[in-house]
C-alpha cells in the first residue's frame, strides 16, 4: 500500500466555496513489477488479450501524408484547416492556443510542427498500439462499464494525431471486455515501439480527494487564492489541488491549458483516466507533497513517454451510452 502526505493545510478551512468542488480519484501508483499474469490489472505489459484477436497497429497517416506538404495548393488547404480548429478551440473554450493569441501565430507554431514531422521521414504510422492500461471490475467497480463488461483495457498510439480528418483512426482504443469470453489468451507480448519504454506496473490504488486546478475557477475565486498566501495560486496549484501521476477520476493536472472536451451531446465531460509522465509532481513542482511516506526514495517511473514531458487525458460523458470517450495530449 502506498500513502499520499496529508495536504499541509486545510484550504476548505480557509475557503468554504472549495467544498463543493471536491472530488474523489484514485492515484494508481504504478510500480515496475517482473512477469506479472495476464489477466491481473496493470500498467503495461501482457494483457489479457483474445489470440484470436490480431493486436491493433494504427495506420494514421502523418500531416505531410494528409496534406501533401509539396504541393503548395495543398499547404494553403491546411492553413484553412488549421484555422478552423482555431476558431472551434476558442469557441468551446479550450484548446492548443490561449484567446489572447493572434490565430496567424497560432497555425504558424502548429505548422512548424508539422514540418518537424516531415523531416523525420515517416509516411504514415504504421506502429503498434501501446498496451497502456488494464482494469478489472473486481478492483475498479467505479468505472463505467457498459453491461456485464468486466475488464477495460485502453491502447495508445505512440505517434502525434492530426485531430479532425474524416476517417483517421484515432489516438487511443478503448475495450470493455467479459473475461469469461476469453478462453484462449495472447501469450507473448505485442511488439515494441522504437524509442519508447513501457515496463510492466503493478497498480496500488489508493483514494484520495481533489480539488480543480486555479484556471478552472472563475477570476474573483482565482484573486481569492492569489490573496491568500505569498505565491497565492501556484502554491495552491502544486500543493492543494489535483495530484499528478495516473490516476482515475478526480480533476485533470494540466500540463498546459485547460482543454475539457465538450461531448457531442453538449454536455462537458468528465475526466476518466490521466496517465502523466511525471508521477510526483517534479514539473516545477514539489515532489515531496506527492511522493508516498512509504517511499522517502523511490524509483516510481513508468518509463511511459511521448517524447517530452507531458500527459495523456481520457475523458467519458457521463450521460452518454458506450461510454463516449475522447482524448487530449499535452506536453510541456
Amino acid at each position: 500500500m502506498l500513502t499520499t502526505p496529508p495536504p499541509p493545510v486545510d484550504i476548505v478551512a480557509h475557503f468554504e466555496w472549495l467544498r463543493e468542488f471536491a472530488a474523489s480519484a484514485i492515484r494508481l501508483h504504478p510500480r515496475r513489477a517482473a512477469s506479472m499474469p495476464v489477466h491481473v490489472s496493470k500498467m503495461g505489459g501482457l494483457f489479457f488479450w483474445p489470440r484470436s484477436v490480431p493486436w491493433p497497429v494504427c495506420h494514421a497517416r502523418d500531416a505531410e501524408d494528409l496534406f501533401d506538404l509539396s504541393r503548395p495548393e495543398k499547404l494553403d488547404e491546411l492553413k484553412v484547416f488549421l484555422g478552423h480548429a482555431y476558431e472551434l478551440q476558442q469557441l468551446s473554450g479550450f484548446g492548443a492556443g490561449s484567446s489572447r493569441e493572434p490565430v496567424r501565430n497560432w497555425i504558424s507554431r502548429q505548422l512548424d510542427e508539422v514540418h518537424e514531422l516531415a523531416r523525420r521521414g515517416r509516411h504514415g504510422h504504421s506502429q503498434p498500439y501501446l498496451p497502456l492500461l488494464q482494469l478489472r471490475r473486481e478492483e475498479f467497480s467505479t468505472l463505467p462499464y457498459p453491461a456485464d463488461a468486466d475488464l477495460f483495457q485502453l491502447l495508445w498510439c505512440p505517434c502525434v494525431h492530426c485531430e479532425g480528418p474524416p476517417n483517421e483512426p484515432p489516438g487511443f482504443l478503448a475495450f470493455w471486455r467479459r473475461e469469461a469470453d476469453i478462453a484462449d489468451p495472447l501469450l507473448v507480448e505485442p511488439p515494441k515501439t522504437d524509442g519508447i519504454d513501457l515496463f510492466e506496473c503493478r497498480l496500488n490504488a489508493e483514494y484520495i480527494t481533489e480539488y480543480p486546478v486555479s484556471a478552472s475557477f472563475e477570476a474573483h475565486f482565482r484573486e481569492d487564492l492569489d490573496q491568500w498566501h505569498e505565491g497565492g495560486a501556484a502554491v495552491y496549484d502544486d500543493m492543494l489541488s489535483a495530484a499528478p501521476g495516473v490516476k482515475l477520476f478526480g480533476y485533470p493536472r494540466w500540463v498546459g491549458d485547460a482543454a475539457t472536451p465538450f461531448c457531442i451531446c453538449g454536455r462537458m465531460m468528465k475526466i476518466l483516466v490521466t496517465i502523466d509522465m511525471d508521477e510526483f509532481g517534479g514539473r516545477g513542482g514539489s515532489v515531496s507533497r506527492w511522493r508516498p511516506v512509504e517511499e522517502p526514495e523511490p524509483d516510481g517511473s513508468h518509463g511511459f513517454s511521448i517524447g517530452d514531458p507531458g500527459a495523456l487525458y481520457l475523458f467519458h460523458c457521463p450521460i452518454c451510452p458506450g461510454p463516449r470517450l475522447q482524448a487530449t495530449v499535452q506536453t510541456a
